[in-house]
């Protein structure tokens, strides 16, 4: 379980979280939703250790990690990883590279041991044929469109089987169809790796296709939290205008996709 109390952030005079709370569950995907720029990223920045809180503590599985040195911060982040919003491949790098990035510089989190070449080589394989992308190991970033790419951050994320799956925005900038794949591979993600899974996300069909739970992000706080169909049901401006949208412009829901969890 991870669970945040209390947390405050705020970049110069710019107060971003305002004592924010919320309990996620092992195992569920926990979709945070709210418009852009209310704060979403720098909560997933804050749980990944990547900055630190001005105030509050978070917890995972019992461990408060907020106040730990670098190094024992380390062995509770190994265990974590994140998609970013612009997939954050490296330039330079063809897929395979990218995709084993992890193993070349660190050992197997689970193992505690490094990997040979043709460990890492068939990993990269497993994950890019679990995301769609069988045989672009060779191929440049530069080579795919925008969502072969999150397809591809996404099979980096999963090669070294997180316990904790962090997704920034991972629908932002695709069509909707690949959006939809998008949606899929995360639920198929989580059943193949049986993790915790947390999704910030503006986009409301998404919310709905992937989330066990919906936290609603407003104002620097959690203002509601509930699942999927008990959310939509909630009294609130916010959630109103989300029904707008699904009504005018609907989308595949999980329950009527045969992918289901």
């Amino acid at each position: 379980m991870i669970k945040i109390t209390d947390l405050w952030k705020s970049y110069g005079s710019n107060q971003v979280l305002k004592g924010l709370n919320l309990e996620i569950q092992t195992g569920e995907i926990m979709v945070i939703l709210g418009r852009s720029g209310v704060g979403k990223s720098v909560l997933l920045r804050q749980i990944m250790g990547l900055e630190h809180p001005d105030s509050g503590t978070i917890e995972v599985n019992g461990q408060e990690i907020t106040n730990l040195a670098e190094k024992q911060r380390y062995e509770v982040s190994k265990n974590m990883g994140m998609l970013f919003q612009g997939s954050a491949l490296f330039d330079s790098l063809n897929i395979e590279s990218n995709v084993g990035f992890y193993f070349a510089q660190n050992p197997d989190p689970k193992s505690g041991k490094h990997l040979s070449q043709e460990e890492i080589t068939q990993r990269v394989s497993e994950s890019l044929q679990m995301v769609g992308l069988e045989g672009v190991e060779k191929k440049m970033p530069s080579d795919l469109s925008g969502g072969m790419k999150k397809r591809a951050g996404l099979a980096r994320l999963i090669a070294y089987r997180p316990n904790i799956l962090l997704y920034d925005e991972p629908t932002t900038g695709l069509d909707p169809m690949m959006a939809n794949q998008i949606n899929e591979l995360i639920v198929k993600t989580q059943n193949e790796l049986q993790g915790t899974s947390i999704v910030v996300t503006h986009d409301i069909h998404s919310a709905l296709y992937v989330a066990d739970r919906i936290a609603l992000h407003q104002d620097g706080h959690i203002i509601h939290v509930a699942d999927p169909d008990d959310f939509m049901k909630i009294k609130d401006p916010t959630i109103e205008f989300l029904e707008e949208i699904l009504i005018h412009h609907p989308r595949v829901r999980k329950e009527q996709h045969s992918g289901e969890k």
